[in-house]
């Protein structure tokens, strides 16, 4: 079975018949100089990992009810389905689902039987469903949070709404301390891993920690301005 927002293809009185997933084209960001023959595709120097636009995945379907109810269970595909962001669950890879803006084409006519091709705009990406649950909500107090990574690309994001947290990544802790706040906030932390170029240096930085003294505090901050200048020359 093929599952659509939750439904199946016999929620439509129709049969599943085949799929096609395209391959997502790389995305590119090009240069034209003036003068010049041609333009000079930048997208290497800019990232030195590819990033890919939509695929686009079609699935067929057939009404197997009576001719005269054909544009019943048309009208309920559209009206659940077109324009709208669909979850894609194939039954052949059942441990992943597709996301995308689903297109639901006209009735074909194939005498005695109609077919219907759906049309979805995914994201370059299948998910994983092991690894799905990612948190929404508020934490307080001692509470902890584990975050499941996948192998897609993205960036885990945390809002602090208290004077200090932590967030351990690949066996390593990072803290987060905010000195002295005195008024109502609100803080970001991005985990970024730190690359020459980037501008972000891995366990250096902060205005210092509880009970660290001046001259600490000045050779850590030595020790960050040092490693991001090896970074650049690196």
């Amino acid at each position: 079975m093929i599952y659509l927002n939750g439904k199946t293809e016999f929620d439509y009185r129709a049969n599943f018949i085949h799929k096609e997933i395209s391959s997502p084209e790389p995305k590119r960001t090009t240069v034209s100089i003036p003068l010049t023959d041609g333009e000079i595709d930048t997208s290497a120097i800019l990232s030195p990992i590819p990033f890919f636009e939509t695929r686009e995945i079609q699935i067929g379907l057939e009404l197997r009810s009576h001719r005269w109810e054909w544009p019943i269970y048309w009208s309920q595909l559209f009206e659940d389905l077109h324009g709208q962001t669909v979850k894609v669950e194939l039954p052949d890879d059942p441990d992943y689902y597709w996301t995308g803006v689903a297109s639901v084409g006209e009735i074909e006519d194939h005498g005695m039987t109609a077919g219907v091709t759906i049309t979805v705009t995914a994201h370059p990406f299948k998910r994983s469903r092991v690894a799905e649950p990612l948190f929404s909500g508020t934490l307080s107090g001692d509470e902890t949070l584990e975050i499941f990574v996948t192998a897609m690309r993205g960036y885990p994001e945390f809002d602090a709404g208290a004077p200090g947290m932590t967030v351990e990544y690949d066996g390593e802790t990072c803290v987060v301390d905010l000195d002295e706040a005195t008024d109502a906030y609100e803080l970001s932390f991005v985990a970024v891993p730190a690359q020459p170029g980037a501008g972000v240096v891995k366990a250096y930085g902060g205005g210092g920690r509880r009970g660290e003294t001046p001259k600490k505090i000045e050779a850590r901050d030595a020790l960050a301005m040092l490693e991001l200048e090896k970074n650049r020359f690196a």
